[in-house]
């Protein structure tokens, strides 16, 4: 059993995260053109600029730069979004893009250049700078947090959770940032909650045996512990039933998962099962996590309260 590959596999897939993927294409809509038609309903207009402008088609060029350094995130949806925009709403929009998502900026620099009617990019304007400031500050963070682990242990993978307010965009920000993406969805995995271990008293061979007996549990099997002994049955539940699955250590302190990591060599079930920590994990001590034999480390505060990146439009004077 190569772990490494496994995890790869299961708690690493990027490569759902772009429009081709239907999923991932419903929430570039959802944050994208649904965003935009939110903003000009209901009579489909920004009126400050038309009275302005008075409602001509002037043809002008604005500008996307960074206010302060980081990891630029989110131009491919911005690209996809923009094309959208345009077929939907009969106009052309041009754009040129001075770098690519993963890359870094220093301030001032440029990041991307739009040409089309101005009340266009106006229009615009709200919804591209929040997709990008957003997806650029988690993968700002993102980066920031994987080289303080990197330092220690570079062999084990940071993930996401699902406090993702901007759904799957949340997801590939991290990615970009170099982390995993963990599960997409309710239904790309099996993860058994405290809210599901709860109602059979937290019998976790039961529910455990009663999920592994199915052909049906997608992706992976993931179930969260509290304690080393559900720790122990956990592991050895996947022993028996001859699965490779991932046991998360909730909210333990550091020091208790060393002890765990103990119990279970003596045990001979270590190597066998994926360990993943999670809860009252943070950016200030994810070092002192990062020393234990863990495969993964999901933090929700990734994506739940990273701050966006700085960034701004100027429009071009005439």
């Amino acid at each position: 059993m190569d772990k490494k590959l496994i995890i790869e596999k299961t708690h690493n897939q990027k490569y759902k995260l772009n429009p081709k993927n239907k999923i991932y294409k419903k929430d570039l809509y959802r944050f994208g053109i649904l965003s935009i038609h939110q903003d000009i309903a209901p009579h489909k207009k920004d009126i400050t600029t038309q009275l302005i402008f008075n409602s001509k088609n002037i043809q002008t060029k604005a500008l996307i730069f960074a206010k302060q350094k980081g990891i630029i995130s989110g131009l491919n949806e911005i690209t996809w979004i923009i094309n959208e925009y345009s077929s939907i709403f009969h106009t052309k929009i041009s754009l040129q893009t001075f770098i690519k998502d993963g890359e870094k900026v220093e301030k001032q620099n440029k990041i991307l250049l739009l040409e089309g009617p101005i009340n266009h990019l106006l229009i615009l304007e709200r919804t591209i700078l929040n997709i990008l400031q957003r997806m650029s500050g988690i993968s700002t963070k993102t980066t920031e947090i994987i080289a303080k682990v990197n330092k220690i242990n570079p062999e084990i993978l940071i993930t996401t959770t699902r406090k993702t307010p901007y759904g799957l965009l949340d997801k590939k920000a991290a990615q970009v940032g170099g982390a995993g993406t963990h599960r997409l969805n309710l239904s790309d995995a099996v993860l058994i909650k405290d809210t599901h271990l709860d109602f059979f008293d937290r019998n976790i061979s039961e529910v455990l045996n009663k999920i592994l007996k199915s052909t049906n549990f997608g992706k992976f099997v993931e179930i969260e512990v509290q304690n080393e002994e559900e720790a122990r049955v956990a592991a050895q539940t996947f022993n028996e039933n001859k699965y490779t699955g991932t046991v998360l250590l909730d909210n333990f302190s550091s020091e208790k998962i060393n002890n765990c990591v103990n119990q279970l060599k003596k045990q001979n079930l270590f190597e066998k099962i994926i360990l993943e920590a999670s809860g009252g994990i943070t950016e200030d001590n994810i070092e002192e996590y990062a020393k234990n034999e863990i495969d993964i480390i999901s933090l929700g505060s990734l994506t739940h309260s990273a701050q966006a990146l700085d960034l701004a439009m100027t429009i071009e004077k005439k």
